[in-house]
């Protein structure tokens, strides 16, 4: 596998349109699988040509499906169901969990208190997922700083609608549930998030991340509510080729920084589609980028490039110990355990998550990095500290238990500053989560009780509704 992403790196450092995954791979799966069929796609040698397309158009019309000119999502997904290969992944569709079970579970008045916890329907600026506006194409933002600003931010009410719809469908709603379908249909009819800048924009990275925790989300948000409400073959087709298409504009290996969240950030949605259509090529890039930021850590447990970005060194760390989780919780459901290999290696998500609360009990211990204060704003010696950044403790409390890391956090206390009146003015805390702690030290998870932990906010993985369990000592009362 690594040298797979080797090779792809290679045309990332030349032009930076290299794929999302290894496209002749791909090719060549849905080539053998056409053999395997009957069909005949001439040589099975990963190159996309005539016969291989009309050999496969010919599948799809015996499948009731329109013809396509290119490789689609229907198309990966139709052959990965029809003739299983060495790349089929075994549970296709299959997201977190078993969403029928959840629900079930969510539902049981033993399990009251998980469901108000863990299950927020907040939604993003007061907007119902049924009136959230179809986005034709995602427009160059002109960034007023190193940051998007909330002024420049019209994306995250969107994900934070469909996140909070996500949840009331996962407590027991089948009206939402119906209308996340309806979301992205309308989205899919559409068209919707086509690319308006080149590639060789300067700014093409900033560009595609929005684009891909878009679509993150979107293709979660979709996948998971598919396993409980049918969706007729005409519209998965729709839904899978838009969700490709897209994949395909958006992915990017940011050159030179391949250790931070925003790498990671560019190959979620690969991964994702690869769970919806059953592909494994297409999780492959994600798991091994999530390798190589875990390789980067310091022997302290810091990620050099998230603990670099000044006041928001706690924020970034957080997201990208997000990112690795999902990762490999998203692994996992495909009977692939990449826990065993980072213990293998001694780079842990363990480790990031105890610097961090070392960090947090401390701020002097994260300054010596934090003081570069690459793009991010104000004083650097306070980092920010939001509910949103802990959304993946209950997905690793249900994954790993009280083991020690989890004892570290419930007994760590978080350095006075984070309540100073400064800290406050500068916002870069929630109110609740300091009333009565001005100036003291504040336990976590007296804080996290305050605040709420688990987000409706594409900064995170919000692992809680899916995952999270009545023993978790977070959990609120």
């Amino acid at each position: 596998m690594r040298a797979i992403l080797i090779a792809v790196f290679c045309l990332c450092f030349s032009w930076p349109a290299a794929a999302a995954y290894d496209e002749a791979r791909v090719v060549l799966t849905v080539q053998e699988a056409l053999i395997r069929l009957g069909y005949d796609p001439g040589p099975a040698d990963g190159a996309w040509g005539r016969k291989t397309r009309d050999a496969l158009n010919a599948l799809r019309e015996a499948e009731g499906l329109p013809p396509a000119d290119a490789l689609t999502g229907s198309s990966l997904a139709l052959v990965h169901r029809l003739s299983p290969g060495e790349t089929t992944l075994p549970n296709p569709g299959f997201f977190f969990t078993d969403i029928a079970a959840r629900r079930e579970f969510l539902s049981q008045p033993d399990n009251t208190r998980v469901k108000r916890a863990f299950c927020p329907i907040k939604l993003g600026a007061g907007l119902s997922l049924d009136r959230v506006e179809v986005v034709p194409r995602i427009e160059r933002i002109i960034k007023s700083q190193e940051w998007i600003t909330d002024e420049e931010d019209w994306y995250s009410p969107i994900e934070e609608s469909l996140m909070g719809t996500v949840n009331s469908c996962m407590s027991g709603n089948d009206d939402r549930c119906r209308a996340v379908i309806d979301f992205t249909l309308r989205w899919a009819e559409g068209d919707a998030l086509q690319p308006t800048i080149s590639r060789r924009a300067d700014d093409f990275e900033q560009f595609a991340w929005i684009g891909n925790i878009l679509l993150r989300d979107m293709i979660v948000a979709y996948g998971m509510v598919r396993q409980i409400h049918a969706v007729s073959p005409e519209q998965e087709a729709m839904v899978l080729d838009w969700f490709m298409r897209r994949v395909d504009d958006y992915h990017y290996f940011p050159p030179g920084i391949v250790t931070t969240n925003h790498a990671l950030a560019d190959m979620l949605p690969a991964l994702a589609l690869g769970v919806l259509v059953g592909d494994r090529t297409l999780m492959e890039p994600a798991i091994e980028v999530r390798s190589i930021g875990l390789d980067s850590m310091r022997a302290d447990g810091s990620l050099p490039m998230e603990a670099r970005r000044g006041a928001r060194w706690a924020h970034y760390t957080n997201l990208q110990i997000s990112q690795t989780m999902f990762v490999a919780e998203m692994a996992a459901g495909q009977g692939i355990d990449l826990y065993a290999g980072d213990a293998a290696s001694g780079n842990t998500t363990q480790r990031a998550i105890n610097w961090l609360f070392d960090g947090l009990e401390d701020f002097d211990i994260a300054l010596p990095y934090a003081r570069e204060n690459h793009g991010s704003p104000g004083n650097y010696r306070i980092p920010f500290y939001y509910a949103h950044h802990y959304g993946w403790a209950p997905g690793y409390h249900a994954r790993f238990g009280d083991d020690e890391t989890m004892e570290r956090m419930m007994s760590a206390t978080i350095d006075p500053r984070i309540c100073s009146p400064e800290a406050v003015d500068e916002k870069k805390t929630e109110g609740p989560s300091c009333w009565g702690f001005a100036g003291k030290p504040l336990s976590f998870v007296t804080s996290q009780r305050a605040m709420g932990l688990t987000p409706s906010h594409h900064m995170g993985y919000a692992s809680g509704c899916v995952q999270g369990l009545p023993s978790l000592p977070l959990l609120l009362k």
